[in-house]
């Protein structure tokens, strides 16, 4: 039954879906008592009923998420269910910091709409994960995002040029900003790649998405220029002091 409605789930497109039919299958199955065989199937279903979700079963999915052993394919439905939630005004402030903790799993898939907009990427969203106040999670969300499947929503992209300056900014992250350089550096070398059967020619002709990537990578080696000057400044003033007490 579980594979059935995962396979149905999965092809329907249209809000037509027989959500009725499955109402009961949803309370049972987010139930606090249901039973932990049904842990696995938690999360691989999350992302589709979402307009079900309420407290209760945000918690009983990080229950159910941290009770199995991880894969690539639980952790993208988890980060997935995670970023639509944080883009939904009615269950952003719901969500508890252990699922806000999966991106640093950094799961290979983030689905992408016809435009070539990536899901999660809306500005609300990266300054939920910005007040968070972990640099490791943001950074995390960042590499994630970051796509050759495609780019972010504008007010996302101006969130994210700021996060860049405001929060790995100075001497002391240089290591996060050298993962992030090597990102776009990725990214950017596959946006220059032809169209193929996994890069549908719809998603490599949108508007230049490269250009949302260049921009960043320009802000980012802005902010290490800024901090490799800051840093030769401090050194070349502990050395005259150092000279002068000596």
């Amino acid at each position: 039954m579980v594979d059935a409605f995962l396979g149905i789930a999965e092809v329907s497109k249209k809000d037509g879906f027989a959500w009725k039919t499955i109402r009961s299958f949803v309370t049972v199955l987010f139930d606090e008592s249901s039973p932990g065989s049904l842990n696995r199937v938690i999360p691989l279903a999350s992302p589709y009923l979402l307009w079900y979700f309420n407290e209760d079963m945000v918690a009983r999915l990080e229950v159910a998420a941290s009770a199995i052993s991880y894969t690539d394919e639980v952790g993208s439905s988890v980060v997935t269910t995670l970023l639509r939630m944080a883009s939904t005004d009615t269950l952003s402030l719901q969500i508890p910091i252990g699922i806000w903790a999966w991106l640093k799993k950094r799961p290979s898939f983030l689905p992408v709409d016809v435009f070539g907009i990536l899901t999660g990427t809306e500005g609300d969203v990266v300054r939920q994960v910005r007040a968070l106040g972990d640099v490791e999670i943001l950074k995390s969300y960042l590499l994630l995002v970051w796509s050759e499947r495609g780019k972010p929503w504008f007010d996302g992209f101006s969130e994210m040029r700021a996060a860049i300056r405001e929060d790995f900014g100075g001497i002391g992250m240089g290591r996060h900003r050298g993962d992030l350089i090597r990102r776009l550096d990725r990214v950017l070398q596959q946006w220059d790649l032809p169209a193929s059967p996994r890069r549908p020619r719809y998603v490599v002709s949108i508007r230049r998405p490269r250009g949302y990537y260049e921009r960043l990578m320009e802000v980012l080696l802005e902010v290490e220029w800024e901090a490799t000057q800051t840093l030769a400044r401090t050194l070349s003033r502990l050395i005259d002091l150092s000279i002068y007490s000596s």
